[in-house]
C-alpha cells in the first residue's frame, strides 16, 4: 500500500528542478523559478508523476496481479489524464519558454512518460476504469460527465458502482423520504449511464472501518440482499465486479468519482477481496487527503 502524497511530490519535484541552478544563477532567478513552480498546476503535475512512473517501472508493477489506484476526486484526475494532449500544443506554441511545469525544454522525456501511463489506462485488456456514485442527482450527472470525458480519452474500459443505496426503510418517514429520493434520482440519471455495467453497494448502518468491514462489502449477495436498490431495479453486488477482475488474472483499476462519494473504500474493499483470493495486490492513492493506512 503507498500514499502518493501530492504535497511532498510537488516539493520533491520542484528541488529537482531548481536544485541544479542554486549557487550558479542569481538568487533573484532562483527566486523567480521558484514563484513558476508554486501553485496548483505543479501539486497536480507532481502527483501525476509518481502516479506514471509507478505505471512505468515494470519490474515493480510485475509484482502484483492487480494495481488499483484510489484517485482524487474527478476534476483533478480529469486534468491529470489530459496532460499529455495539452503539452502537445503548448510546447509547440511555446518551445524556448517555461511553465508551471519547469523549463519545457525537458518536458519532452516526462510528455512521453505521461502519453505511455494514459495508453495504458485505455487498453481494455489491462485496465478497468470504476466510477464510483451515490445515488444523488449531482453524483450522478458527474459521473456521465466523467465517463464521456475518459471515453474521449480512449478509456472505455469502465463500470459504475452505485454505493450507499438503501432498500429496507420500513416504517420510518426519514428513511422511505431518503429512498425516494434515490429512487428519483436513479429513474432520472443521465441516459450515457445506462450504457455501463452497474453494480449496487448497499447503505450500512455502522462505520467501514477495518478489513472485516471492507471485506463484507464484496461478499456474495443473500437470495435478498439488504443492499439491492430501491423501485424495480434489480443490480449484482460488488462481489460480481470482483468475480470480473479476478478472471482477467491481472491488471490495473481505477476508481474515479465526486468527493466524498466512497472511492477510497470500494479501492480497499476490491483490494482486500482480490488478496482474499490468492492474487498480489497494491493498493495507492492520489487523493490528497490521503485516507488509506497500513491496517
Amino acid at each position: 500500500m503507498a500514499n502518493l502524497d501530492p504535497v511532498a511530490a510537488a516539493a520533491a519535484f520542484k528541488e529537482r528542478v531548481v536544485g541544479p541552478y542554486r549557487g550558479v544563477l542569481p538568487q533573484t532567478a532562483i527566486a523567480s523559478m521558484e514563484e513558476q513552480l508554486w501553485g496548483a498546476c505543479t501539486v497536480e503535475v507532481a502527483a501525476f508523476n509518481e502516479f506514471t512512473a509507478f505505471l512505468a517501472d515494470a519490474e515493480r508493477t510485475a509484482e502484483f496481479d492487480h494495481v488499483i489506484f484510489d484517485t482524487a476526486p474527478t476534476g483533478h484526475t480529469l486534468r491529470l489524464l489530459t496532460l499529455p494532449s495539452a503539452w502537445s500544443g503548448y510546447v509547440q506554441e511555446h518551445p524556448a519558454g517555461a511553465s508551471c511545469l519547469g523549463p519545457l525544454a525537458g518536458l519532452d522525456q516526462r510528455r512521453e512518460q505521461y502519453a505511455a501511463a494514459v495508453a495504458t489506462l485505455a487498453d481494455p485488456m489491462l485496465t478497468t476504469l470504476v466510477l464510483v456514485a451515490r445515488p444523488e442527482e449531482s453524483a450522478l450527472r458527474e459521473a456521465a460527465r466523467t465517463s464521456g470525458e475518459l471515453a474521449a480519452l480512449g478509456v472505455t474500459n469502465q463500470r459504475l458502482v452505485l454505493n450507499g443505496l438503501l432498500a429496507d426503510h420500513a416504517d420510518d418517514p426519514a428513511a422511505i423520504a431518503f429512498a425516494d429520493r434515490q429512487a428519483t434520482a436513479l429513474a432520472t440519471a443521465p441516459p450515457a449511464l445506462s450504457t455501463l455495467p452497474t453494480a449496487a453497494v448497499a447503505l450500512i448502518a455502522g462505520d467501514l472501518t477495518g478489513p472485516a468491514a471492507l471485506r463484507q462489502l464484496a461478499a456474495p449477495v443473500s437470495d435478498e440482499p439488504a443492499g439491492m436498490p430501491p423501485g424495480d431495479l434489480d443490480l449484482p453486488g460488488l462481489d460480481e465486479l470482483v468475480d470480473e477482475l479476478d478472471a482477467a488474472g491481472n491488471g490495473v483499476v481505477m476508481t474515479m468519482g465526486k468527493g466524498g462519494v466512497g472511492k477510497t473504500t470500494l479501492a480497499a474493499a476490491l483490494a482486500l477481496a482480490l488478496a482474499d483470493r490468492g492474487h498480489d495486490v497494491t493498493l495507492s492513492t492520489t487523493d490528497p487527503a490521503a485516507h488509506l493506512t497500513p491496517r
